[in-house]
């Protein structure tokens, strides 16, 4: 009986400690749900400075996504961006065509799929994530700009100021600028217990989809973070949001 229960307390052990089926286990890279609004900071942006978000020179003008902006009542008449579904209307010069061809540029990631190709650069993405964390000084963009949001990189030397979204973009840029592919970076508006609203960059690794976030030095993956995710770029188009699944 002694040798019985020996039997049975391993067994019962070993079912403890067995990993975990693979349907309960984290994917490494998120998984894109329906369509969903672009922030109105970030297009805003694009307005302004189309490098800053990854558009080229032959890309559709953004003026031509005006009848997807409407007011937003408020005391200081904030634009909301309507479905992305409007942007690709029937009345929408603001078509497919342009991101067809964004599409083409890119390595062809898919909004579901992992990368084609191996990407290794964990030196230089911990390397330029600790040092901008380190630099910028965290402001609100009324502290910095007298305005409730303002899209802007933060600039990379010490003493430059901004918010999560500025030291993502800047994190993006410079990343990009050490050899990064663009299509592997890609922002998201997440929800953060005790902040709230909150913009990450994400790097799209051989690993895994990695957070870059200005709240820690650390780079975790996705689902690591403690996060309630709200919605993403599609990698490879910029102006394309989706929620996450």
């Amino acid at each position: 009986m002694k040798l019985l229960g020996s039997i049975l307390a391993i067994m019962v052990t070993g079912v403890a400690v067995s990993p975990a089926p693979a349907a309960l286990r984290q994917p490494a890279y998120i998984s894109f749900g329906d369509s969903a609004d672009a922030p109105v900071g970030y297009l805003e942006m694009c307005e302004r400075d189309r490098a800053a978000c990854g558009l080229a020179a032959d890309d559709a003008p953004l003026a031509a996504a005006a009848p997807c902006i409407t007011p937003e009542p408020s005391p200081r008449g904030r634009r909301a961006i309507r479905d992305w579904t409007c942007l690709n209307g029937r009345d929408g010069a603001f078509s497919t065509a342009a991101i067809d061809r964004r599409s083409r540029r890119s390595s062809n990631i898919g909004a579901n799929s992992t990368p084609d190709r191996p990407l290794t650069a964990k030196k230089i993405i911990g390397k330029i994530n600790t040092r901008i964390n380190n630099d910028v000084l965290q402001q609100s963009d009324n502290a910095i700009f007298g305005v409730d949001e303002y899209w802007k990189p933060s600039g990379n030397s010490p003493g430059a100021t901004g918010d999560c979204e500025d030291i993502a973009l800047q994190k993006q840029a410079d990343l990009v600028a050490a050899g990064i592919p663009t299509d592997r970076l890609f922002l998201a508006v997440v929800y953060k217990p005790g902040v709230g609203l909150h913009t990450v960059l994400l790097v799209r690794t051989d690993e895994g989809d990695m957070v870059l976030d200005s709240l820690t030095s650390r780079i975790r993956h996705w689902h690591q973070t403690g996060f309630i995710w709200v919605r993403a770029q599609v990698p490879g188009s910029p102006l394309q949001w989706k929620r996450v699944a």
